[in-house]
């Protein structure tokens, strides 16, 4: 088997880059935002601390959201795969994905500029 150059195989990787911007905006900025560090002027939007065995509501969230996303990344897999669709298998799905996705994203980040603007800082800690 030949091997693939190395121009092909960053180009391969590339595809994999919006998904690592946005694993990256939720597993840091999210939490970071959700669960602030102490003295960080930011209100805290979820009781940090054990609710059972030590797990945390974030990691409850989190863990839940997980498994959502492990049923549905089948189902749609095979959705996929099972399309005629005359563009191609995959595109309908990511053309139809694009605008939910950039909606909730954008809520996401929101609802922390919200809770953070130095106008609403002290409107949101009453």
């Amino acid at each position: 088997m030949a091997k693939l150059p190395r121009k092909i195989k960053v180009i391969y990787s590339l595809g994999q880059l919006g998904w690592s911007i946005l694993a990256g905006i939720i597993g840091t900025w999210l939490i970071y935002f959700y669960l602030p560090p102490e003295g960080s002027g930011i209100k805290v939007a979820i009781p940090q601390g054990g609710v059972f065995m030590g797990v945390t509501i974030i990691g409850i969230i989190m863990g839940f959201a997980t498994l959502i996303n492990a049923m549905t990344d089948l189902w749609v897999a095979n959705l996929s795969d099972s399309s005629r669709h005359r563009l191609g298998r995959r595109t309908p799905f990511m053309r139809r994905s694009a605008l939910p996705s950039a909606i909730l994203l954008i809520a996401i980040r929101s609802s922390t500029i919200l809770r953070c603007s130095p106008d609403r800082r002290k409107i949101m800690s009453d």
